[in-house]
């Protein structure tokens, strides 16, 4: 059996890989991300690593959106990562690495997403978008509100009704932000690259 133009595209990128089959296709992606040293260390740094994945695949006028997040914790006391995966269709599942190692061999087997709708090789446009961002959406919201609550707490050195301390709740509103750690993109189109 030979491979179609966009599996042998995939399989020659090094360690991505892709598999349709009977119209459904399914994607792996390289992960050099991994080697980051930036990435290593937020990791380790006991806050939830989140890692966004969107997924667009374009066929005969169609366009079809996929994703994921994963959230990434270390968890400083049982010294293990724990792994939170979830899909768009509100499913998930959490799983358990015991190190950085097995974590990074996680990601280089993953299925990414599965589309089941028919696909077929031609025409065929993928564009993956992932955002690494050092923190999750939950840790965000926690954090605004122990300064909102800390600041206008009353007894409290600066009292969120004393002058200036509004300009200090909104600083410390802006620069709580999910800014992004990394980010990569991946365009594959069946036959060639672009």
């Amino acid at each position: 059996m030979a491979l179609t133009p966009l599996l042998w595209l995939l399989c020659f990128q090094g360690d991505s890989a892709a598999h349709l089959e009977r119209g459904t296709l399914s994607l792996r992606l390289p992960c050099p991300f991994m080697q980051e040293q930036v990435l290593l260390e937020n990791l380790k740094s006991g806050l939830t690593t989140t890692f966004e994945y969107r997924v667009t695949v374009q066929q005969g006028g169609k366009a079809r959106m996929t994703g994921a997040i994963l959230e990434v914790r270390y968890e400083l006391w049982d010294e293990v990562f724990l792994l939170r995966r979830l899909k768009l269709d509100g499913t998930g599942d959490e799983l358990q690495f015991k190190d950085i190692a097995a974590l990074t061999a996680w990601f280089h087997q993953v299925q990414i997403f599965q589309l089941s709708d028919p696909i077929t090789a031609n025409d065929l446009l993928v564009e993956v978008q992932l955002r690494i961002i050092p923190f999750s959406e939950k840790e965000q919201a926690e954090t605004l509100k122990w300064v909102n609550q800390g600041v206008g707490a009353p007894g409290t050195r600066n009292n969120v009704s004393q002058p200036g301390n509004r300009v200090f709740t909104m600083i410390m509103g802006n620069s709580i932000r999910r800014e992004t750690l990394l980010e990569y993109q991946w365009r594959l189109l069946s036959g060639a690259s672009l």
